[in-house]
């Protein structure tokens, strides 16, 4: 059952992928299921159920961070290698999933229709949003105490210009440049902050 449920957000996120949320059908979504209309709706009441439950499996939940991050007690440099590896990984595996040569555009259009057809994505995206600020507020905090980094940085606003940078990547996957090149490119700009706030 679990599985039936899997493979129909599997194809469904791909579907959206390719084709956006609007233009996706019920009928489509069927056909490459392979799913009867009734077996269909004995897991799904409808489209926008399905698209909820997508973004909440490869979107949504792929931001998460884990809470005992918090509680590491990793370098700062290390923390940010970390998410630099978490970026990657996420990379690859859309690249992998998708059956698309380059879903990253498609994946940015895809969040953007969340924004319009996911009641409550705002909300959630906030929530989530926060989080990240402070989990890397607290690793900044952490790099000060032990004297990794300097202390007059502030840290709220180091932690949202490092998100800021992380983000950043998305503006050369929207022009089509290759996933390498963007992550190289947040490396190098990691790489320059670190050694402007380091002790």
């Amino acid at each position: 059952m679990l599985e039936t449920k899997d493979h129909i957000l599997k194809t469904a996120f791909i579907l959206f992928l390719k084709k956006g949320y609007k233009a996706v059908t019920m009928q489509d979504l069927e056909k490459e299921t392979g799913l009867t209309k009734g077996a269909f709706y004995h897991y799904f009441k409808g489209k926008e159920e399905i698209f909820i439950e997508v973004i909440d499996k490869y979107h949504l939940s792929k931001k998460a961070y884990s809470i005992s991050e918090l509680d590491d007690h990793s370098s700062l440099s290390e923390f940010i290698h970390s998410q630099i590896e978490d970026i990657i990984l996420r990379v690859k595996d859309l690249r992998h999933l998708a059956d698309i040569s380059n879903p990253d555009p498609f994946f940015i259009s895809l969040i953007l229709e969340a924004r319009k057809y996911y009641p409550g994505f705002t909300e959630k995206t906030k929530i989530s949003s926060k989080a990240t600020v402070l989990i890397w507020e607290n690793k900044i905090k952490h790099a000060q105490g032990n004297h990794e980094i300097r202390s007059d940085i502030d840290p709220e606003i180091m932690a949202e210009t490092m998100i800021s940078i992380g983000m950043s990547m998305f503006k050369y996957l929207m022009i089509n440049e290759s996933p390498e090149f963007a992550i190289d490119i947040l490396k190098r700009q990691f790489d320059q902050v670190y050694k402007l706030i380091k002790i």
